[in-house]
Order: structure tokens, then C-alpha cells, then sequence
């Protein structure tokens, strides 16, 4: 994906509410199969894009949160060798 793919996605909760209507409409049970199955797969592609965006999130929280340690151990801290960059932050259920 490049940066130009990037800049074109939408914000998160424009992705997700646009999901959620696609959902709605679904299970309305009033469309034709043609018009739901193209909801569908447009809800499929923001599903995607809905988890890109939650990775690139997770992935900063983890980058703060080790500048943080890192920061809050000082210069004269002594490394314990404990390594803490394989902890998992829960974000709940996707």
C-alpha cells in the first residue's frame, strides 16, 4: 500500500459507522441479492481498512508505551534483562 493509499482511507469511525449502515441495510432484508452482495463487499473492504488502522494504532500505543518506560528508567537505570517488547496490549474485541 503506499502513502498515497493511506491518505485516501478513511478515519476510523467514518469506516466503522459506514459499516455499521452497510450492516443495517443487510439485515433489513429488503434489498435485492445483487445490491447486498455489493454491500457486502464493500463492507468487506472496510473491514480491512478498519483493521490496518487498528494495527497502525496499536503500534503507536506500543511505541509510547516503551519510550515511556524507557523514559521513566532514567540514564542510570539498570536494565533488568527483561525484554518488553513482546508484551500485548489488549485492545478488546475487534
Amino acid at each position: 500500500m503506499t502513502q498515497d493509499d493511506r491518505d485516501k482511507e478513511p478515519a476510523f469511525e467514518d469506516a466503522l459507522e459506514r459499516l455499521e449502515g452497510l450492516v443495517e441495510d443487510m439485515e433489513s432484508g429488503d434489498l435485492p441479492l445483487e445490491e447486498t452482495i455489493q454491500k457486502f463487499e464493500e463492507g468487506q473492504q472496510l473491514l480491512q481498512v478498519c483493521g490496518r488502522l487498528l494495527e497502525r494504532a496499536e503500534l503507536r500505543v506500543k511505541t509510547i508505551l516503551r519510550n515511556a518506560d524507557a523514559t521513566a528508567e532514567g540514564p542510570g537505570a539498570e536494565d533488568d534483562g527483561a525484554d518488553d517488547a513482546g508484551e500485548d496490549v489488549d485492545f478488546g474485541d475487534r
